[in-house]
């Protein structure tokens, strides 16, 4: 049996951030619009939340490995394999791996379940979605994250899905609203992603994986990622305007200042090292970002 270090490694617990924020914004939103917040049915979201992000993870090292993509970024002196390394060392084997995953997804159907019993029916098939866009985004017959659509289904798993499904648990009923909402937190994760595979382009290409980074290169994915992360900004202070927020989200943006001048320096030099400061920084932002629309729509009742 792996350790607890090889299992955390293995799900890449570092990712938890992701899941956590946009299911709190969910939930933040339904305790905005007057209901109460039930904090058991958000503790057991949050955990089955992150039970399909961490199964999702462990498909993907066993999808990368068999591709060859993670191998291949070992051997690139241009790039940085991201994947945990287990099961090249031999620290885990793809069956193990497998398992864990199979696991993971267990354990979220479970509490997909109880959650429908006690909330609504509407959580089986949100969760469901999301399970879906999980498997298919490694997996046959769609594969979509090697055909160059693994931003789209970000989007929808970390941002619609994620909040729209919170506040559904929270709030019992399902509002327009919650989309409105969830498009900040998807369009920061989507990128967050995106910048992720510029640490391995060339890599993946040769595996097959051709992400929008593996097709068009670092040139161009950094000129896409400026201005998609430009455009989330901006999209946050148009629903500040549309009252979706309260004006004192847009404290937030002075997240972009980290981000812009990392986003400088790999534009200057498109390293590889620059651009995983770039990861780095986006992700910060994006999760800080996506807390405070959920502190602030706490603070907005």
């Amino acid at each position: 049996m792996p350790n607890a270090k090889t299992l955390a490694r293995a799900v890449r617990t570092r990712t938890l951030p992701m899941i956590v924020a946009p299911v709190a914004a969910g939930a933040a939103l339904a305790y905005q619009r007057g209901f109460d917040f039930a904090w058991g049915w958000f503790a057991l979201t949050i955990a089955g939340a992150v039970a399909l992000q961490f199964g999702s993870n462990a498909l993907g090292d066993v999808a990368d490995a068999r591709s060859g993509a993670d191998k291949l970024a070992r051997v690139d002196r241009g790039a940085i394999a991201t994947d945990p390394g287990l099961i090249e060392t031999r620290q885990m084997s793809q069956r193990a791996t497998l398992i864990l995953a199979a696991a993971l997804y267990g354990a979220a159907f479970v509490i997909g379940v109880v959650l429908a019993i006690a909330r609504g029916w509407l959580v089986l098939p949100l969760g469901a979605a999301g399970g879906l866009l999980a498997w298919q985004y490694w997996w046959p017959p769609v594969r979509y994250g090697y055909r160059g659509f693994g931003a789209l289904g970000t989007f929808a798993a970390f941002g619609v899905l994620a909040v729209v499904g919170a506040y559904y648990v929270q709030a019992q009923r399902f509002d327009a609203v919650a989309i409105a909402v969830a498009i900040v937190p998807g369009m920061f994760m989507s990128v967050v992603l995106f910048t992720h595979d510029l640490l391995h382009f060339r890599s993946d290409k040769a595996a097959g994986k051709l992400t929008p980074a593996a097709r068009w290169g670092d040139e161009v994915g950094l000129i896409v990622i400026g201005a998609w992360i430009t455009l989330t900004y901006v999209v946050l202070t148009l629903e500040v305007a549309f009252k979706v927020f309260p004006v004192w989200t847009l404290a937030a943006v002075v997240t972009a200042i980290p981000v812009a001048g990392s986003w400088a320096r790999g534009f200057r030099d498109s390293i590889v090292q620059n651009c995983l400061n770039l990861l780095g920084a986006t992700l910060g932002a994006a999760v800080l970002t996506t807390m405070a629309i959920g502190l602030s729509l706490l603070f907005w009742r």
